[in-house]
């Protein structure tokens, strides 16, 4: 079986790109985030998890809602 580019490109979103949901399901479905503090052009995680989670607005929210999810299992 021969993959082309759009096989490649289908399977890359299919596996990246999911509906909305909550911050600990999104941690679980990615595997992990990367936390960075740097803020040029945006924080990595305001970018990976505002379209994975609903309701993600800000990176003033991002402490809280993991140590909540740390803090719930």
């Amino acid at each position: 079986m021969t993959l082309t580019l759009a096989d490649l490109r289908r399977h890359a979103v299919a596996r990246s790109l999911f509906t909305p949901t909550t911050l600990k399901r999104a941690i679980a479905k990615l595997g992990f985030v990367q936390a960075d503090p740097i803020r040029a052009p945006a924080r990595a995680q305001d970018l990976t998890l505002r379209h994975r989670v609903m309701g993600w607005f800000a990176t003033a929210v991002m402490a809280a809602a993991v140590a909540a999810m740390l803090v719930s299992g």
